[in-house]
């Protein structure tokens, strides 16, 4: 995968290169794609070099309300924006919770803003990362990394982009609901941390009835370092226990030790009809 992406961002950069044309309308004539503020959205990934560092990407939608933006910042850090419109560029901010927007007004919080440029002349779009936090009740922008190259994705590639919804369990917790719940209710997160080589669980608690009519049939997609894991895939969902719904991986190897992200994409099918429910997400350290 590595060698496709860096021979399409080369033939990419390749492109944009050289001397710059004069103006938009200069460029528009070249053989790279028309880049600007009507076609962002996409996904789009940040260059490193001559290659490109999949680490950093983000998917851009657009509605009637204007942008959303999925940003994956780096070891799998990955936030959820709304984009405003501005002359030449859009402000992709943070949403927060409730709890966070609190934090956030109180001056206890920070938030991430991206703002994206179309760049036609260099066929990219600039990024500029900035933290946000208040100050005397007033915002207060610290710049962050800057002027960053993003190039368009690779078409085909089976990469993660969307952001996280609820929390993904490992180990015993993923096993014991009580487990997960004292976990939950004393830390406010799972537990993140597994052996290596040991048979491990994964797992999602939820309530049956918000997942969808009782009769669809349910199921998930484990996706593990933001790549899908193919034996691990349609894996049908527990039966409903006492209004719960146990979402199970009973036993899965990790290939390697180190810091890791586990997703499960849940699943309803009804009519027919696959549509996703939630993402449960894990960052989590398997160990020695």
């Amino acid at each position: 995968m590595e060698a496709y992406l860096r021979a399409i961002l080369l033939l990419l950069l390749s492109i944009g290169c050289g001397e710059e044309p004069k103006d938009d309308a200069a460029a528009s004539n070249s053989k790279c794609p028309r880049i600007g503020m009507d076609t962002l959205e996409g996904r789009w990934v940040r260059v490193a070099g001559s290659a490109g560092d999949t680490t950093s990407r983000f998917e851009i939608h657009r509605d009637d309300q204007g942008y959303t933006g999925w940003f994956i910042l780096g070891n799998f850090e990955r936030i959820a924006t709304r984009g405003v419109a501005r002359t030449s560029d859009v402000a992709f901010t943070q949403v927060l919770n409730a709890s966070e927007e609190k934090l956030y007004t109180a001056g206890k919080l920070q938030k991430r803003r991206i703002y994206v440029m179309p760049r036609q002349k260099s066929c990219s779009l600039k990024v500029t990362q900035v933290k946000v936090g208040m100050s005397v009740g007033a915002e207060q922008e610290m710049s962050m990394r800057s002027r960053e190259e993003y190039l368009p994705f690779p078409e085909g590639q089976p990469f993660a982009f969307r952001p996280c919804d609820e929390h993904l369990y490992i180990g015993k917790a993923a096993l014991k609901r009580s487990i997960a719940n004292w976990q939950k209710g004393t830390h406010n997160a799972p537990e993140r941390s597994h052996k290596l080589g040991k048979k491990i669980p994964l797992a999602a608690w939820t309530d049956a009835a918000s997942d969808g009519d009782a009769s669809c049939t349910f199921d998930m997609d484990l996706w593990f370092d933001d790549r899908p894991m193919k034996d691990h895939q349609a894996v049908p969902a527990g039966k409903v226990k006492k209004g719960t719904r146990h979402w199970l991986i009973q036993e899965w190897y990790a290939p390697y030790s180190g810091n890791h992200h586990f997703q499960a994409y849940r699943y309803k099918t009804c009519n027919g009809k696959r549509e996703l429910i939630a993402v449960n997400c894990l960052d989590a350290m398997l160990h020695p």
